[in-house]
């Protein structure tokens, strides 16, 4: 299982729903079930003046480009 990995951080002033993307790249299923925990923390530090980064995802309430 991997962890959506290009795009890790959540960016100073982002305001909407987090989205944990996972992929199952192994030959096996994995069962995923409520309340399990599932993460991946990148701490990186912070220099300077934080400043309006505007996107498609902020503001969000579901995830976007999920498939069905």
């Amino acid at each position: 299982m991997l962890v959506h990995f290009t795009a890790p951080t959540i960016h100073a002033g982002f305001e909407g729903t987090i989205t944990l993307e996972i992929v199952n790249l192994g030959p096996k299923p994995i069962n995923l079930y409520p309340n399990m925990y599932v993460c991946q923390l990148v701490v990186e530090e912070v220099k300077g003046t934080p400043f309006t980064n505007e996107s498609q995802f902020q503001g969000q309430s579901v995830p976007t480009g999920t498939e069905s």
